[in-house]
């Protein structure tokens, strides 16, 4: 049993999106977007060293909390839409 016909194409994709990520990171800078400080790889893993955010990530307190409360609802859309609109206005990215 050989390596499947797609194995190479995927993870060249994953490569690709990876690189991006790292690409927008390090141009990104916005108190809505974790900044990027470095980056390096091992012979198997590649590391972002982040700023560290106390409260985790948005899912996580979803998940903890089960829901939103309104005013947290507004608080955190407001923060989305404002780092979205940088990184269309300012870096010409679409997010889709």
């Amino acid at each position: 049993m050989g390596v499947p016909k797609n194995f190479f194409s995927f993870w060249f994709l994953i490569f690709i999106i990876v690189l991006a990520e790292k690409a927008v990171l390090e141009k990104a800078v916005h108190p809505f977007i974790v900044k990027l400080h470095y980056s390096f790889q091992s012979s198997t893993a590649l590391y972002f060293v982040m700023d560290f955010c106390a409260g985790g990530e948005l899912l996580t307190q979803l998940k903890k909390k089960g829901k939103f409360d309104e005013e947290s609802v507004r608080f955190y859309t407001a923060e989305i839409i404002l780092g979205l609109q940088y990184l269309h206005e300012e870096l010409g990215l679409i997010y889709r």
